[in-house]
């Protein structure tokens, strides 16, 4: 009876190991984050109305964006999350704030995706803010390049035209 409890013990131990690494995935997905700067001017254009501010005015913009990315090795796409970090601007209105995020899915991997745009929301100083639509007000270009692991390599991005 010792000798069968052993053997039913070594079986069921191989037993449970063979299922385990059978039921196991293999983890296909390369995670990995940056940080890069963000610069760029742009002309905003106040709305007409009841706003002091009647001019267009050049904003001079600095910052950073945070960029996550997930590659996934088997299909060949990467997934981008884009969030804007400190970003802030100058003109002669004052200070201007711009913040947003976007999520880009399923791009195809394997090269550096081109540039991506989307529309951050832009906020002026007051009293510029009477009438200004602030929602998807600032243009922003993000360039990536990843390194031959699938890891972000470098990451920018530029603040292009802005209007109301």
């Amino acid at each position: 009876m010792k000798k069968f409890s052993k053997i039913l013990t070594i079986v069921l131990s191989l037993i449970c190991a063979l299922g385990t690494a059978a039921f196991a995935q293999q983890d296909t997905t390369v995670t990995s984050e940056a940080i890069g700067p963000l610069s760029g001017s742009v002309l905003v254009i106040p709305p007409p109305g009841p706003s002091t501010c009647v001019s267009p005015d050049t904003v001079n913009f600095t910052g950073n964006v945070h960029v996550v990315a997930q590659v996934d090795t088997v299909a060949n796409t990467v997934d981008v999350h884009i969030n804007l970090m400190t970003v802030k601007g100058t003109g002669q209105n004052g200070k201007y704030i711009g913040n947003g995020a976007t999520s880009i899915l399923s791009l195809p991997a394997g090269i550096s995706p081109g540039p991506i745009n989307f529309a951050a929301d832009l906020h002026p100083p007051n009293p510029c803010r009477a009438g200004f639509t602030s929602q998807g007000a600032l243009q922003i270009t993000v360039r990536l390049t990843f390194a031959a692991d699938n890891t972000l390599a470098t990451v920018s991005a530029v603040a292009g035209t802005a209007g109301n």
